[in-house]
């Protein structure tokens, strides 16, 4: 919805590249799409309202380790596949798909 707003128009949601990057221990700066804020239940992402902000960020990196702790730890909780395929298995059953 940032990057292509005019293909997107009014969808914002989160991608892939969201959970791989929580996987992976890094550090998000962005905008937070709401459904990653409400997958989490917080907003996990850096939101910066300044781009200058980033070398500010760069000179205290180590002040950002306790929320990477912090999105690590729950995306283990809500967001791995195994989690994610259960969720989707048991909303398809709650429509009366049979799913084995």
């Amino acid at each position: 919805s940032i990057t292509h707003p005019e293909s997107s128009g009014s969808v914002e949601t989160f991608t892939l590249r969201y959970l791989e990057a929580l996987a992976s221990r890094s550090l998000i700066v962005g905008k937070c799409p709401a459904e990653l804020a409400d997958l989490f239940g917080y907003n996990p992402v850096l939101e910066l309202s300044d781009p200058r902000e980033v070398l500010d960020l760069l000179t205290g990196i180590s002040g950002c380790q306790e929320l990477v702790d912090r999105n690590y730890q729950r995306l283990l909780q809500v967001g791995t596949c195994n989690i994610r395929v259960q969720q989707l298995v048991d909303a398809l059953r709650s429509h009366g798909v049979s799913v084995p």
